[in-house]
């Protein structure tokens, strides 16, 4: 799972930066008006999906636990390809979407951390980053009647907590690609 998660080090590092980018960019953006706000949550999932699909895809002879990085890049590609894909959608539905995606993505992301830990190797930042993505999930579902604007600050917040500790977690894991032998043993 470590080496896995190795050579999947780009892909973490890439998808936080990603999110990092898209809240900087919700921020600095003069004024965010809905359809604005469906590309600037559409596209860098559609990346990230696909960063997460390639890498899963790539990898998937070597470890059995591939599909958790495959089912997240299913995850954001849908949502990204329904938010933008059905210019019908309401503010709602796409928090419902945002929501969905928040909620699926840090159940998975909990599940790597907990192979992880089961392996020996505590990865707190993982589970810290699951767990505020379920948190920040169940938030937008109980606030389904805000207005735009208060969801745009929970989107900011979750893109920059989220993507700094995808983005260390994506350091961090660099120096796993050099232990296979290591893993396999385990």
């Amino acid at each position: 799972m470590k080496y896995l998660l190795g050579k999947s080090s780009p892909m973490f590092l890439i998808s936080g930066f990603v999110k990092i980018a898209g809240g900087i960019v919700i921020c600095l953006w003069p004024l965010v008006d809905f359809p604005t706000f469906i590309y600037l949550f559409g596209i860098p999932s559609i990346i990230q999906g696909s960063l997460h699909m390639i890498t899963a895809v790539q990898y998937k002879n070597m470890y059995d636990d591939w599909w958790t990085i495959f089912l997240m890049g299913i995850v954001y590609m849908v949502a990204g390809v329904i938010s933008i894909g059905y210019p019908e959608l309401t503010s709602v539905g796409l928090m419902i979407i945002i929501a969905l995606t928040w909620l699926i993505v840090g159940v998975v992301t909990m599940v790597l951390a907990w192979r992880l830990n089961k392996e020996a190797h505590h990865e707190f930042g993982l589970f810290l980053s699951g767990t505020l993505s379920i948190m920040a999930g169940v938030y937008l579902l109980t606030s389904l009647r805000g207005d735009i604007f208060s969801i745009l600050w929970v989107v900011v917040i979750y893109a920059f907590l989220i993507g700094i500790l995808t983005a260390f977690f994506g350091i961090k894991a660099k120096v796993w690609q050099h232990i296979y032998f290591d893993d396999i043993m385990e």
